[in-house]
């Protein structure tokens, strides 16, 4: 990958984290901080501290959209069990 490319995707992904209201204004700083010094010094070491980040911040995604899932078949069960019984 060419620098200049490899710049390109960084400020992209920047510009995707500022955009990103659901993370919180702490967690834009931090991951603002992080994509800024990758950007600086695209170190490997750099490049793949930022890469497993992200990662786990998708894995940490995935499970609470996996616990929502899961609290509302909760929820819809216990409405299904409480629903008077209809006789046919």
């Amino acid at each position: 990958m060419q620098p200049n490319d490899l710049q390109k995707q960084l400020t992209h992904l920047m510009e995707q984290v500022r955009q990103d209201d659901s993370l919180g204004e702490e967690l834009q700083n931090n991951l603002t901080d992080l994509i800024t010094a990758a950007s600086a010094d695209p170190t490997p070491g750099n490049l793949e501290a930022l890469a497993i980040v992200f990662q786990k911040l998708a894995d940490a995604n995935k499970y609470m959209a996996a616990m929502t899932t899961i609290q509302n078949i909760q929820l819809n069960d216990d409405v299904v069990e409480e629903s008077p019984a209809t006789t046919q």
